[in-house]
């Protein structure tokens, strides 16, 4: 018996058998455009089950957190499990821009952040920092660094940037960077800048809203988009990260999901054919704005290449399904999945073969010389009155937040056999008990670590210290702006941060009363002056 098929249910068919394959490819290379973080919600060092589900389904790879690490050996063996289970190379990244913002850190060398190397006025530091990095995150396994920022901080009311930038100027930004990428490529890792198309000019952090920024194009592309702009076209970068961010005057859209900033102006006018990531699509810039899977889905048209979703596995299934049906509808045109395709298998290909020399692993150990000379060289001080080193015969109260509480005891186990009295005293007390009692000590140390320069507790304090009219010395633990406010103190001094290193540079200059010739980074704002000494 033979059957015999008509045209029309022949034309039927073979639509069917087409949908079929289509439907099947997708399923297949969806899951290739997404890097997701594990371990959310587990013990850290857990790997969780769901990572092995993802990687199962195909997903290009990991991001590494803090909650990921316990120390480096348990993380290489971590690593390892991961790309034999998957059988195939995976991009495996982790955010280490320097100091505290690492994920990385027990056992890593951390060094000092961006902000610090640019004060260190040494762009080698910034090339040896990269390069201590890249020769122990390869050592572990890891192949992608989501590092340097390249955003230009000209806000200081910028809550989320600050001192991950190395300074306000495009220019010291595209020294340092450039210094730092070198140290990086020493062991071949891959870099990813970020964040474009930048992040600088905000007073509105994306984890928490959408920031827009009111900028004239011509003002944005000669000062915010110049360090990716030249970085990029030296040929030093191999991933771009993108910022939440809107510029109205650019795009009404959001620089992840605009494609006049991905395509047009960073693929088109740059010539980047690198790969294009997002940055995580859980901040609240994209997931209450947009929604993740709206997010994914314009993103990914816009011309961005692999989805970041680092924490939440229903947020990740919610991304990888909006992905797969809008690539299945066709609203994502094949042609684009093929050239993201394309650019990410030779990502892939050119990653280095997971490290196996145990002995390595074994002897790894961070840099310690190299933390403490980097935080020796950044630390800022300015005298306005000769005062340090700190006289015996001083009696010294600090005065700290309660997020503070360590630090403050740092510095008094670090002084206290050095002055004749020291105590600490917690700045939630009220007013009248704080100046009772500071009247009784010769110097006042303030720590403050304010995101802006527009803290209402640093008001508050501006306006004891005043009262009380005492030899005062503030010490800035995070951004530096603080000192526009408290620039009426006898000595102002800058950590950019406040790993352990870091304040023991600051409590050298406190007890030695010698420290660096270093600069502070920065001109308070878009316009004026550079300060080389006097804070306006």
């Amino acid at each position: 018996m033979v059957l015999i098929i008509s045209d029309k249910y022949h034309i039927i068919l073979s639509k069917i058998f087409r949908r079929f394959r289509w439907v099947g490819w997708i399923d297949e290379v969806a899951p290739r455009f997404f890097v997701f973080g594990f371990g959310w919600n587990q013990p850290n060092g857990a790997l969780g089950k769901e990572i092995h589900e993802f990687i199962r389904y195909g997903i290009s790879g990991v991001d590494l957190f803090p909650r990921n690490l316990s120390d480096p050996v348990q993380l290489w063996v971590e690593l390892n499990h991961l790309v034999n289970f998957a059988g195939r190379k995976l991009i495996i990244a982790t955010d280490q821009e320097g100091g505290g913002f690492s994920s990385l850190k027990y056992g890593f060398t951390v060094g000092v952040p961006p902000m610090a190397l640019r004060a260190g006025n040494d762009p080698e530091l910034a090339r040896r920092q990269g390069e201590i990095f890249s020769k122990e995150l390869s050592t572990v396994g890891v192949n992608t660094i989501f590092a340097p920022v390249l955003d230009v901080n000209t806000s200081i009311e910028n809550p989320i940037i600050g001192i991950r930038s190395f300074s306000d100027d495009p220019d010291d930004v595209i020294l340092y960077a450039e210094k730092f990428m070198e140290g990086l490529k020493k062991h071949n890792l891959k870099v990813c800048v970020k964040h474009f198309p930048g992040h600088g000019p905000t007073s509105e952090d994306s984890h928490e809203d959408l920031p827009i920024v009111r900028l004239l194009e011509e003002e944005y592309r000669a000062i915010h988009l110049k360090p990716f702009n030249q970085i990029i076209k030296n040929d030093l970068v191999d991933m771009v990260m993108t910022a939440h961010v809107l510029y109205p005057s650019v795009d009404d859209k959001p620089g992840t999901i605009s494609k006049r900033f991905i395509t047009t102006i960073l693929r088109e006018e740059i010539g980047f054919d690198g790969l294009v990531i997002s940055d995580c699509l859980e901040m609240r810039a994209m997931k209450e704005h947009y929604g993740i899977e709206k997010a994914t889905v314009e993103a990914f048209n816009a011309g961005v290449d692999l989805i970041l979703i680092s924490h939440s596995p229903d947020d990740q299934r919610k991304s990888m399904s909006a992905l797969k049906d809008a690539m299945e509808s066709g609203f994502i045109p094949k042609w684009k999945i093929e050239k993201s395709l394309e650019r990410l298998e030779r990502f892939l290909n050119d990653l280095p073969e997971f490290p196996e020399d145990v002995e390595k692993i074994l002897d790894f150990s961070k840099d310690k010389d190299f933390e403490n000379l980097a935080s020796s060289k950044s630390v800022f001080v300015l005298e306005r009155k000769r005062v340090l080193p700190l006289k015996p015969d001083r009696s010294v109260i600090i005065l700290y937040s309660k997020s503070d509480e360590e630090k403050a005891e740092f510095f008094v186990e670090r002084l206290k056999t050095k002055v004749v009295r020291i105590e600490r005293m917690d700045v939630d007390e009220d007013d009248t008990k704080i100046l009772e009692t500071c009247s009784n000590f010769d110097t006042i140390i303030l720590l403050t670590r304010s995101k802006s320069k527009s803290s209402i507790e640093i008001l508050r304090m501006k306006n004891i210290l005043k009262s009380i009219g005492k030899e005062s010395i503030h010490i800035s633990l995070f951004n530096p702006y603080d000192m526009i406010l408290l620039d009426f103190t006898t000595v102002s001094i800058a950590s950019f941060g406040s790993e352990e290193h870091q304040l023991e540079a600051v409590a050298k200059a406190l007890l030695d009363g010698r420290y660096p010739n270093s600069v502070l980074p920065l001109r308070w704002g878009v316009r004026g002056d550079r300060c080389d000494g006097e804070i306006p």
